[in-house]
């Protein structure tokens, strides 16, 4: 992840589908075959809200974060400064498949480790967690 520059800016988007960088792609693909593999309906974002995020859409959320008035007032970082930027972030979503909802949302957060990414806004799956859905890479360093 670059020490300089603002994510989200002409540029940032990633080599992978969708705007992701494509090694954390990879990565988030593997984990998500994996899912259904085991009965779980688990999908990563396809869009410019939750996949690579231009710098634009992040001052929308930001707005709505301070504001508390669209977006459920959900967490956002600072525009210029979001993982989504740099396409180093994605938002899943959960769906019923063979085991249901809130198992494939453990299965989620229980494996994630396995494959590099992890949940950084959710501390515990079974306790509190503010964004279950934010997952990025474990590994993430400024060069």
């Amino acid at each position: 992840k670059p020490s300089s520059g603002q994510s989200g800016a002409s540029g940032t988007k990633g080599s992978g589908p969708y705007g992701y960088n494509i090694y954390f792609y990879n990565r988030l693909a593997k984990f998500i075959e994996d899912a259904k593999a085991a009965g779980h309906d688990i999908r990563m974002s396809t869009t410019e809200y939750g996949a690579w995020r231009p710098l634009s859409n992040q001052e929308y959320f930001w707005n709505c974060y301070q504001t508390k008035s669209c977006n459920n007032g959900n967490l956002a970082a600072y525009p210029g400064t979001s993982n989504h930027g740099w396409g180093i972030a994605s938002d899943l979503s959960y769906y019923s498949g063979q085991h249901g909802r809130q198992e494939a949302l453990y299965w989620a957060h229980d494996n994630a480790s396995k494959y590099g990414l992890e949940f950084p806004l959710c501390s515990n799956i079974r306790g509190y967690c503010q964004e279950n859905w934010h997952i990025e890479p474990t590994d993430l360093k400024k060069k």
